[in-house]
């Protein structure tokens, strides 16, 4: 049995004959931890970014469909997901990033950019801070001096004064909670009585709007950018949306300047069910109709929804398919959407097509046969339905001179180069409008007040159908190009 020794005491067979040990082996020097970080992430760098990332945060961005992921040479190392990109090209990872100038996060009808890389709550809490100021200079405070003051009138206290109404509501990209909740709270801050209707779609959202006499809004939404985008879109009282250039230019140019809040009391925040009236005001539209089977698809789960709950009582058949949420700026016939669509209208024999888009304002028509039909061609056939020579019809662009004559030989007005939503809203109700459409795949209706309402669209539509006995390709007016 040996004896053990301690590592420190001296083997006596070395003290014997002077032989010395061989050296230990040297361990690998030490290094930061951060710098071993580095390196095995090095391999993960954005286009135009400095900064390397993780491979999970690789796959996060490949799986969100980042923009950045489309020119980025590691964009074919997917791991386990389904996700198919073309095959990038070598950027140089010392490019300088190219900070995103605050102008650019306003588009046509509102503020869109980058979940956290453009837009996050701080920026949101910022545009809503801008946009209650500008509220508040439509309605001041009495307490402050007034330019012309009459004497005989008794001033009111400040807390006398009534307090914006905003309406503030969101779609379903996952990155608007988080934003919605820095709306709110800003808002609130700001004096403002905040009427939080929760998950709801465009059209549902201005009809919430009106609804609430006196009322704003603000919805939180990424519809018509890319999927990694989200933003916010501006509504004034009547429901008239804020657009660029319109009512969004004077908010572009001050929501970076600090606002002050304007009350120290904030009003209750309560919430409100807007699919109730909403759905409502629809069911007039819905009656008198053959039994006829109509294809929908959309890549919004909620006008799905608002149609599962319409169709219930109608003699009507409903097929739905749930889309993939798409960043199209105009479909065509060889869309897979459409190419999608098509198949389902032909598999369950339906009367006709149709595309929602994820607002739920814009869509396309297709035929019996899965043939697209154009923007066009639609106006033309719900100016003939909804012929009223006494109304004008309003169109987004000024060289359709076929479409132009042919609404003048119908004997209805014409008026041209109504582009923007502000403008559209405006003077439909200014002009007493019948119809606003073109080639864009918005159709705008009088009737309660101005909105761009797919599920109205798809009614008229419903109604033509089931007035004459025909098919809708031989409702056709034909090329109008």
């Amino acid at each position: 049995m040996t004896e053990r020794t301690s590592p420190f005491q001296l083997d006596p067979l070395n003290e014997v004959t002077g032989h010395q040990p061989a050296p230990p082996e040297r361990l690998p020097e030490r290094r930061p931890l951060g710098a071993l970080s580095s390196e095995s992430v090095l391999e993960y760098c954005c286009p135009g970014e400095t900064e390397p990332i993780s491979r999970a945060v690789h796959l996060s961005r490949l799986a969100a469909y980042y923009p950045k992921c489309q020119h980025c040479p590691h964009n074919q190392e997917t791991g386990s997901l389904a996700v198919s990109l073309p095959k990038g090209k070598t950027v140089a990872t010392n490019s300088k990033p190219q900070p995103v100038p605050s102008g650019e996060l306003f588009r046509s009808e509102g503020v869109r950019g980058v979940y956290l890389n453009e837009i996050n709550r701080t920026k949101a809490e910022q545009l809503t801070a801008a946009f209650a100021r500008l509220l508040w200079q439509q309605t001041p405070l009495m307490g402050r001096r007034e330019r012309e003051p009459d004497p005989r009138k008794r001033p009111r206290t400040v807390n006398s004064v009534h307090a914006p109404k905003v309406v503030v509501g969101y779609d379903q990209r996952p990155a608007a909670p988080d934003l919605v909740m820095g709306v709110c709270s800003r808002l609130r801050l700001m004096g403002c009585e905040v009427i939080d209707i929760g998950l709801t779609t465009k059209p549902c959202f201005l009809h919430t709007v009106h609804h609430l006499e006196g009322a704003s809004g603000i919805l939180v939404t990424g519809a018509n950018a890319e999927t990694s985008s989200i933003g916010l879109d501006f509504v004034g009282a009547g429901a008239v949306p804020w657009s660029l250039p319109g009512r969004l230019s004077t908010l572009q140019s001050s929501w970076e300047n600090p606002a002050s809040r304007p009350k120290r009391q904030s009003p209750p925040q309560r919430t409100f069910q807007a699919f109730v009236p909403y759905e409502a005001s629809l069911w007039k539209h819905f009656h008198a109709l053959r039994p006829l089977t109509v294809a929908v698809a959309s890549p919004s789960r909620l006008v799905l929804r608002t149609l599962d709950r319409l169709f219930e009582s109608l003699p009507c058949t409903l097929k739905t398919i749930n889309l993939s949420p798409r960043h199209v700026v105009m479909r065509t016939a060889e869309d897979i959407d459409v190419q999608e669509l098509k198949s389902f209208v032909e598999e369950n024999s339906a009367d006709f097509g149709f595309l929602i888009e994820e607002d739920g304002m814009r869509c396309q028509l297709l035929d019996e046969q899965g043939e697209l039909i154009g923007s066009d061609e639609l106006t033309l056939m719900l100016a003939e339905l909804l012929l009223d020579v006494r109304r004008p019809v309003l169109l987004n662009a000024a060289d359709h001179e076929t479409l132009i004559a042919t609404l003048r030989m119908l004997g209805l007005t014409v008026l041209t180069s109504i582009t923007t939503h502000e403008e559209t809203s405006q003077q439909l109700a200014a002009q007493n409008g019948l119809l606003a459409g073109g080639t864009e795949g918005y159709f705008w209706y009088n009737n309660l007040f101005p909105t761009a309402d797919a599920i109205l669209t798809m009614a008229h539509v419903l109604q033509m159908l089931s007035k004459q006995v025909k098919p809708l390709s031989a409702l056709r007016p034909g090329s109008l190009n």
